[in-house]
């Protein structure tokens, strides 16, 4: 087994501060900036500095992510590394075990970052020919125990668990569970142009398995089906996986979808193309190959049905325990009325706590034809954003554009970008990243045009260009977000510098903006509603009365 150095890193975590002093905007109190790493610093690797960074992931209690590094060539050109604080994890030029030889790391893409180690499907060093005609690059899925680098599968070698001596042709970007267990999807060499057969490994029983295959068969109360095409899984809670794949039995002889779900072993369909879509009286004709799904294993998915009238897209969910519709094209867009529902995006949010969000356009809504639904913190649907609205804290004259699909984390704070327009907007200042809070108070998180006091002592002020932020599910090993209420971005600033950031957003009801809440807050949002001014106007309706003392102490409740 080949190991890999740990470095250290010679600095510390800077407390930075946002200054809106181009934007002018608030949010619901101090959002502190913890700059994890900011180009041209030291590197944890001799004669290296960070360049650029990307995916930063939550792992366990520190933060992974990947960085191009600079050098005098003496170093590798990049690596990830885990941040508690910062070492080298697992780097360009690190030794894994490789057949026929050992070798060495030559490019590491997207990682899933677990409790206890790293997922990364990776390319190693060139070792020349292995396989005439098919060798493109050598990948591998490589994972990391503190340090040591295993080789799980890999690329031009046998598929393990196969009868036949198929060999594996690509590894795609795993999942982890929460517990730190692997998925991972995986293709072998087609015996001929038409025969592209994937499967699912894991080692969610100790050992790395094969789980389902091309070829496989599944009873169905319909009758056995074969698994032809398999999607990337998504953990489900005691280890179960879900995924889409397509189907081939003799009830139904063209190509067949199905969502599929299991217990470790025993796989059962959970719908399929042709069923009855509930909620309607028509089939599904399509199933979105990536559903999301929450920490008791309640599913949300995108579909279309067969269309009828025209109205044939949307969202249904396995979160009463059944499978059941949420929303529909051509429904009643709750809170847009007359408007109805014209589509949806297919990235579907659902959290641990079974709350849904999405991005839907509307029809028969002039100005605000698009915007984020969600019944976070609510008892049913309700809109976010519309294109259109203003925005609290900033010009009402400035109103919302275009609206990225959302993000919903545990505790159901919801986080999109948005982008802006209105007088003294520039394409310096056209984009936010917006968050609706736990008392669902919409929020201007960060805005390009932002100044960012980087260092946290008034010693090194940058403008904020450009904020990358995407999310998976807390639980795969791609979170950006955690159960804490923090999230991780990385900030291009004007200067060309970048640097990646871990955000500590304040509960709503921390007034005095200490960090916590306490009867110092509670006295503090009493004087603000008494002297109605400040957050007295806690519900944002205007008005300073008792609607503002009730939202309050909900969101006390709430947490």
């Amino acid at each position: 087994m080949m190991t890999s150095s740990h470095r250290r890193l010679c600095c510390v975590w800077n407390s930075a501060t946002l200054l809106a002093l181009a934007s002018g905007h608030s949010s619901a109190g101090p959002v502190r900036f913890e700059a994890i790493a900011l180009s041209g610093d030291p590197a944890p690797i001799a004669g290296a500095t960070f360049a650029s960074f990307d995916a930063p992931r939550f792992a366990g209690v520190g933060v992974q992510f990947w960085a191009a590094l600079e050098s005098d060539g003496s170093a590798p050109a990049s690596g990830l590394f885990l941040a508690s604080p910062v070492d080298a994890r697992l780097v360009q030029g690190d030794a894994v075990e490789w057949i026929p030889e050992p070798t060495t790391l030559d490019a590491i893409p997207l990682a899933a970052a677990g409790p206890t180690g790293v997922l990364v499907a990776g390319t190693v060093a060139d070792l020349g020919e292995i396989r005439s005609g098919f060798e493109a690059s050598h990948i591998g899925l490589f994972q990391t125990h503190g340090p040591v680098v295993e080789t799980l599968l890999q690329k031009n070698q046998p598929a393990p668990g196969l009868p036949e001596p198929l060999l594996l042709r690509n590894v795609y970007t795993p999942s982890l569970s929460a517990s730190g267990r692997v998925a991972a999807l995986a293709s072998i060499f087609p015996e001929s142009s038409s025969d592209q057969r994937t499967g699912i490994w894991s080692d969610r029983s100790g050992d790395l398995t094969l789980e389902y295959f091309a070829g496989d068969v599944i009873s169905d109360p319909a009758g056995d089906v074969t698994l032809r095409h398999i999607a990337n899984p998504v953990f489900l809670p005691d280890h179960a996986l879900a995924f889409r794949a397509t189907l081939e039995s003799q009830s139904f002889p063209e190509q067949d979808y199905a969502l599929i779900s299991d217990s470790p072993g025993v796989a059962q369909i959970i719908t399929r193309r042709g069923d009855i879509a509930p909620g309607t009286d028509r089939a599904f004709e399509e199933l979105d190959v990536a559903p999301a799904a929450s920490a008791d294993g309640a599913l949300a998915f995108w579909a279309r049905v067969v269309p009828d009238d025209g109205a044939n897209t949307g969202i249904w969910s396995t979160r009463p325990g059944l499978l059941s519709l949420e929303v529909l094209e051509g429904q009643a867009a709750p809170g847009a009325q007359p408007a109805t529902f014209g589509s949806f995006s297919r990235a579907v949010q659902i959290n641990d706590r079974g709350e849904l969000a999405f991005w839907a356009a509307v029809d028969d809504a002039p100005g605000q034809e698009w915007g984020i639904w969600s019944d976070a913190r609510a008892d049913a649907l309700r809109p976010v954003v519309r294109r259109g609205q203003a925005l609290y804290g900033l010009d009402p004259e400035i109103t919302v554009g275009i609206i990225s699909d959302p993000i919903l984390d545990p505790r159901g704070q919801l986080f999109a970008f948005a982008t802006l327009t209105g007088p003294g907007v520039t394409p310096d200042t056209d984009r936010a990243l917006l968050f609706q809070d736990t008392a669902a108070r919409l929020n201007v998180l960060v805005r390009e045009g932002d100044v960012l006091d980087v260092r946290g002592d008034g010693s090194d002020l940058r403008t904020v260009a450009e904020v990358i932020f995407d999310s998976g599910h807390i639980h795969s090993g791609h979170a950006q977000v955690d159960d804490d209420r923090r999230l991780l971005v990385i900030v291009r600033f004007a200067d060309d510098s970048t640097g990646l950031f871990r955000l500590a957003i304040p509960a709503p009801t921390d007034i005095d903006g200490d960090g916590d809440t306490d009867s110092d807050d509670y006295f503090a949002f009493l004087d603000d509603l008494a002297g109605r001014s400040g957050d007295g106007d806690f519900n944002r309706d205007g008005a300073f009365d008792v609607a503002d003392y009730l939202a309050f102490l909900d969101a006390l409740t709430e947490g």
